[in-house]
């Protein structure tokens, strides 16, 4: 009994670590750079790029819970909620622009999959209005980076969309 069940967990590991594609890493046939774009998608483009910002940057995650793989300074959407404490705090466009900023935030990474996730299915608990409070807000920021992966069922691109907000709210 334990035999067996030590077998069929090795052979399920053994097909996981297969299936994963990462024998060419572990070998040494990729690149430890290759393996990470490979595994986690835009994810890596858009944590190379928050290494990339100023020391002084301090950037804000809407709908990332995720950290890893960046030195920037990252506040993460640890429970998905973000902006919604963000709206009911701060109110509009203009309110959450100025609680960013008063907060010390320069920059907000949003993960639009995740964004697009909540959004398509509304719960009660989103007041009216919060999503035009966002896109708003989003048509004050300046985009500085966006990659180039489609979004499935969208028109725009981009996974990860990271923003430099204003100077002066």
């Amino acid at each position: 009994g334990a035999t067996l069940c030590f077998v069929l967990t090795l052979a399920a590991q053994a097909a996981q670590t297969l299936t994963l594609d990462n024998l060419a890493e572990l070998a040494g046939a990729q690149g430890r750079q290759a393996y990470l774009d490979q595994q986690l998608g835009p994810y890596t483009g858009a944590m190379r790029r928050l290494d990339a910002l100023d020391a002084s940057a301090q950037v804000l995650f809407l709908w990332e819970p995720r950290t890893y793989l960046t030195r920037a300074r990252v506040e993460p959407d640890a429970f998905i909620d973000n902006f919604n404490a963000l709206y009911r705090r701060c109110g509009d466009a203009a309110g959450i622009t100025h609680c960013l900023r008063t907060a010390g935030y320069t920059h907000v990474l949003l993960y639009q999959t995740g964004m697009w996730y909540v959004r398509d299915q509304p719960s009660a608990k989103d007041p009216p209005g919060q999503w035009a409070a966002l896109d708003t807000a989003r048509a004050s920021w300046t985009a500085i980076y966006r990659d180039a992966a489609p979004l499935p069922g969208r028109t725009d691109a981009g996974w990860y969309v990271l923003y430099a907000l204003p100077a002066t709210p």
